[in-house]
């Protein structure tokens, strides 16, 4: 049986005070077992990020707040949880949540989760951009 990953359509919203439309967007694939850090990652080299010494955080539909706690150096907001251990698993269908990089210029992003999951190994794209999706991610192809 084929392992199934989640299908997620990333959107550019915003970002250094600039509402995009129409909106640059990614469909990314990804593992349940992924860490949010792991995704914020490959959305920031998808979107051609270069400079990647920014802050993150995502904000679930439920306002749950995911992010790179070791980074606030003790200082984090109240409640939120460690994007480097919390696993796109606790993601449902259809589920949607924001992703924001760099908070001063604060790229924001909207994250759709499809209804259906994907094969990542099967036939929809060719091999090489299998093999780049699943770089990205830290995967082998």
């Amino acid at each position: 049986m084929a392992h199934t990953w989640l299908s997620v359509q990333v959107e550019l919203v915003s970002g250094r005070g600039i509402d995009w439309w129409p909106r640059p967007g990614r469909v990314l694939a990804a593992s349940r077992s992924h860490a949010f850090a792991q995704f914020a990652d490959a959305i920031d080299v998808t979107f051609g990020r270069w400079d990647l010494a920014h802050m993150h955080r995502l904000t679930m539909a439920y306002q749950t707040q995911v992010t790179p706690l070791e980074l606030w150096d003790g200082e984090a907001p109240e409640g939120n949880i460690d994007s480097d251990h919390t696993k796109l698993s606790r993601l449902g269908a259809s589920e949607q949540f924001a992703y924001v990089f760099d908070f001063g210029a604060d790229w924001a992003h909207r994250c759709t989760v499809a209804e259906s999951r994907i094969d990542p190994l099967g036939n929809t794209r060719r091999p090489a951009q299998r093999a780049n999706a699943a770089l990205r991610l830290g995967r082998p192809a």
